[in-house]
């Protein structure tokens, strides 16, 4: 060190020996402390390539003792120091930050930011990273094609203009034009030229110039808002463009230069001239328009590999082009030409990107609900990109919703909009596309109500209504898509998504059926399903029907997350097994422990109701395949037990969901089943109150070592059962392999 060092903190004194040990630091040469820095300046060794060692510079102009400039702030280590290079360092080069010519020349280190890489690995790893930089710049190897290729530095951009980016650059992969024309809208602030926020129209991704029509150029009274047009040109010939130069557009001369590089000049001056005549001042003048200030010209460059951040070679260069006042025929050649910054739309490739979820095609889900969970749902789903919606609900917002629901709603005029239209507003806001419906659920498939597009995939039920599932189970005999249906429990205490088997193999209500069962063995199901955290209702505003149930957004919210990733993990991996199946999750609140345990749902088995018998009989998979297993564990012995289940009395059907084990005594012989009624109603007893009577008797089953159909003795046994309880009872019967119902 050449000069008696300044007083500085001793955290910055410190760093500055840790430099001053730094492998490739030969000298610190100067420490100069300023108001808000602390600034050291090195000579740092460059590891030139072999060929330009004996120069001692690089073919890009970095030499092998550069001088390092490290700008501390005053709170170090709290804030991260930062490199610069001397003001005349080439800035033909990749990952250099926008700076001012004339000042030090500040280079891009770290993908990460700085202040991260300091409390996460220390100084010495930023030393490294600005080691490599200067290694990699002096063998031109910046550019990085695992990286990305790195955007075209501009040091002054004035504007701000949003933009569909990925569909654009999708629409030139696909499309050969040289040129297509947008619709240019922007809003200066304050009359300002640098002020400015625009946006390019693509709802059809670029048009030819005889679509773009002189009705839609102007400036809007209402709003002052200009519509402008804009072009769009794209290298051709599949021409790729590797040398990397930083921005040198600053007039109309350098703008046409820089199109005559890409080889567009003959198309940039044919538009031109079209633009002029239909939108320059004294065009819209004639037309009796305001008339608007500049137009916007892109290019389209494509590079070697894909750009930093994106999945494509294409990078995307805008500028904002004035008219000239006085020449309607031509723009000066020093007339000012802006570079503009495209900032990319959010759409639902970005949301794919930024989640790190795929899809090749959005998949169609019909949203049944727009409540509170429904609402949270679709926003979970929307935001992974990966899904568009029909939104079914003609309820309408309240201002009591906003305690729990996934939207806000503060303005009064907004109350009068249905909870689907809402939902649907702000989906579009994400560029995620969603229809809303507001009809009644169960109108769905009638002539008056409505019908779900026949391209659906899934459709998910999140109204937690009874007459909604009684109507998807009993009145939809098929479905667009596949049935999810999720529903939360006990304040949100349990959540369960029951997802349909194949071609509807196992229902919904199949799945409701078997969750009370579940009753039985698990406390937290009970509690939550029947016991103290049970809904809890309040009346908001005037009249029955403002009734709802008393439960939390964050309780809500974090069941509803839960339940969007099991439904999201489901969809993913499209599954199109026959049986159903079931997650039921459990929280506890206290400590917020959350455990999910997933069943999987054989098909039912159903029993069409005949003359005789006025009731349809769906035995659960589940109770299927245990009465299969309880029949060949000693086929030559016949077996038997309880059957026990819902009777659903609206639709006439009977839900065979659960087996009692046969009591001790009970008698088994090879032609021949006696079942020992011995505490069989002190079971009961228990059963209705774990499941809060939904789980009733329906009567018992036994099984035949041979095939041979049931018996005199089974017909007389089952009149008797069905002279003894108000209820419709069924017996069934395993025989040669199959499960019968045994018929009076």
């Amino acid at each position: 060190m050449d000069n008696k060092q300044p007083e500085v903190f001793p955290s910055i004194q410190t760093a500055i020996e840790q430099i001053a040990n730094y492998s490739s630091v030969k000298r610190v040469k100067d420490v100069s402390v300023e108001q808000y820095t602390v600034t050291v300046e090195t000579e740092w060794g460059v590891k030139l390539p072999n060929m330009f060692r004996k120069q001692g510079i690089s073919g890009t102009g970095v030499r092998e003792v550069e001088t390092v400039y490290w700008c501390f702030p005053l709170d170090y280590p709290q804030s991260a120091p930062s490199p610069r290079l001397r003001p005349d360092f080439t800035t033909n080069l990749p990952h250099i930050n926008p700076h001012t010519p004339g000042e030090l020349v500040y280079p891009c280190i770290s993908e990460s930011s700085l202040v991260d890489l300091l409390h996460s690995m220390g100084l010495s790893a930023l030393l490294d990273a600005a080691s490599q930089w200067l290694n990699n710049a002096a063998a031109d190897e910046l550019h990085c094609p695992v990286q990305g290729w790195e955007h075209m530095r501009r040091d002054n951009t004035k504007g701000l203009i949003n933009a569909d980016t990925h569909a654009i650059r999708t629409d030139l992969e696909t499309s050969t034009d040289i040129v297509k024309f947008y619709n240019y809208r922007y809003y200066r602030l304050e009359s300002s030229d640098d002020l400015l926020m625009g946006e390019l129209v693509t709802p059809s991704l670029g048009t030819s110039n005889t679509v773009l029509k002189k009705k839609y150029l102007g400036v809007d009274n209402n709003t002052s808002i200009r519509n402008a047009p804009s072009i769009l040109l794209r290298t051709k010939d599949g021409r790729v463009f590797d040398e990397y130069q930083p921005e040198t557009v600053h007039n109309f001369r350098s703008l046409r230069g820089f199109a005559k590089d890409l080889g567009l000049q003959h198309a940039f001056d044919a538009r031109l001239r079209y633009i002029l005549t239909i939108s320059s001042p004294q065009s819209m003048q004639r037309q009796n328009k305001a008339p608007v200030e500049e137009f916007m010209v892109a290019f389209a460059v494509k590079r070697p590999f894909n750009l930093i951040g994106t999945e494509s070679p294409w990078e995307l260069l805008a500028y904002r082009v004035f008219f000239s006042l006085d020449n309607a025929e031509k723009i000066p050649d020093d007339s000012v030409v802006l570079p503009a910054q495209l900032i990319e739309r959010t759409c639902p490739q970005l949301l794919q990107a930024v989640s790190g979820e795929k899809a090749e095609k959005p998949v169609n889900l019909s949203l049944l609900g727009c409540g509170s969970l429904g609402s949270k749902v679709a926003l979970h789903l929307a935001k992974t990109g990966c899904y568009q919606f029909e939104l079914v609900d003609n309820d309408y917002f309240g201002s009591h919703n906003n305690a729990r629901h996934g939207l806000i709603v503060p303005n009064f005029s907004s109350l009068c909009f249905s909870k689907s239209q809402l939902l649907h507003r702000q989906l579009s806001s994400l560029n995620v596309g969603s229809r809303p419906i507001d009809k009644d659920i169960q109108s769905m498939g009638t002539k008056t109500g409505f019908s779900l597009n026949k391209k659906t995939d899934y459709v998910l039920d999140t109204t937690a209504s009874l007459p909604v599932r009684y109507y998807l189970s009993h009145h939809c005999d098929s479905l667009s898509g596949r049935l999810i249906q999720s529903t939360l429990y006990g304040k949100s205490t349990m959540g369960v998504v029951a997802l349909e088997g194949n071609s509807r193999s196992v229902r919904v209500d199949d799945i409701a059926s078997f969750v009370n069962t579940l009753c039985i063995g698990s406390e937290p199901i009970k509690r939550a399903m029947y016991g103290g955290d049970g809904p809890q209702h309040n009346h908001f505003g005037e009249g029955c029907g403002s009734v709802t149930t008393i439960m939390n957004d964050m309780d809500i919210s974090l069941m509803s997350a839960a339940i969007s990733s099991r439904v999201n993990a489901h969809i993913k991996n499209r599954s199109d097994i026959p049986e159903g199946i079931l997650h039921v999750g459990t929280i506890d609140h206290s400590s917020l422990d959350m455990v999910w345990t997933t069943y999987q749902i054989p098909p039912t088995l159903i029993i069409p109701k005949n003359n005789d018998f006025d009731w349809t009989v769906r035995v659960l998979g589940s109770v299927v395949k245990e009465i299969e297993e309880l029949s060949n564990d000693k086929p030559m012995l016949e077996n038997g037990g309880v059957i026990a289940g819902q009777v659903c009395h609206l639709s006439k059907t009977i839900y065979v969901n659960y087996l009692l084990d046969s009591p001790k005594g009970s008698m088994r012989t090879k032609d021949k089943f006696v079942l020992n009624v011995e505490g069989l109603a002190e079971d009961f007893e228990s059963i209705h109150e774990r499941t809060n009577g939904q789980i009733t008797f329906l009567g018992t089953w036994h099984s035949h070592t041979s095939a041979t159909p049931p018996s005199t003795i089974d017909k007389d046994s089952l009149k008797e059962l069905q002279i003894n309880y108000d209820l419709p009872i069924v017996m069934l019967t395993y025989t040669g392999g199959h499960i019968v119902r045994v018929e009076c």
